[in-house]
């Protein structure tokens, strides 16, 4: 029998693509475009270039790791399940290990806590596209991302650009290498910090380094 799900609340925490998203310093810019137009053809087809890493996006190993998996290879079950939204938007530097341990401290979480989500000031660029600038957001340092390993986590996500506060993504390697996934550009705007249902999942771009997602989370009374 099929549950009910009336009650339960769907949120998207995606960015949206368009012309105008931002992306990554030296990421190509998304390029959308009608080609088939419904008056004249008949019906509506788009052409879309983008970059891998444009918008929501899950990053599979390969994208730093030389024998790292590609994203259709990615076990799709660390994508979805019970997810935690600690909101650390009073951080205003690197989020550090000691940032992730004073919230966790006062709580009472259950044991199949997989994924982690990680709430920012960068939720707030969202609303402005034409402030979101790799200077203005806030990342992970290794020490975070060790407290990450230790705790087992199978996926973290955060709303920035990246988990890396520093270019030669010592978080990334860290995280990938230890199988966690990572998650960029999540939008927690109106999202208040708690447990919901996760559910992120990529393109299939076979043999690709990464994959723009639509990520939501269920909010269940």
């Amino acid at each position: 029998m099929f549950e009910n799900t009336a009650t339960k609340k769907v949120i998207d925490v995606s960015v949206g693509i368009s012309s105008s998203t931002p992306v990554y310093p030296g990421d190509p810019v998304p390029d959308i475009k009608k080609v088939f137009c419904l008056p004249d053809d008949g019906a509506s087809v788009s052409s879309i270039s983008m970059g891998s890493h444009t918008g929501t996006h899950i990053d599979a190993p390969s994208h730093i790791l030389e024998d790292g998996k590609a994203v259709d290879n990615l076990s799709l079950d660390k994508l979805v399940g019970n997810a935690f939204v600690v909101d650390l938007s009073d951080v205003s530097e690197t989020i550090k290990k000691s940032d992730l341990e004073n919230i966790f401290n006062k709580l009472d979480l259950a044991d199949n806590m997989d994924i982690l989500l990680i709430k920012t000031q960068n939720s707030n660029l969202w609303n402005d596209f034409s402030t979101v600038g790799m200077e203005s957001m806030i990342s992970l340092d290794r020490s975070a991302g060790e407290w990450i390993v230790e705790r087992g986590f199978k996926t973290v996500g955060i709303d920035g650009f990246s988990v890396d506060v520093e270019p030669d993504l010592e978080v990334h390697r860290l995280l990938l290498e230890n199988e966690i996934n990572i998650i960029e550009c999540l939008n927690f705007n109106g999202v208040s910090d708690g447990i919901y249902s996760f559910v992120c999942l990529p393109i299939k771009m076979e043999g690709c380094d990464g994959s723009p997602a639509r990520a939501i989370l269920i909010n269940n009374p």
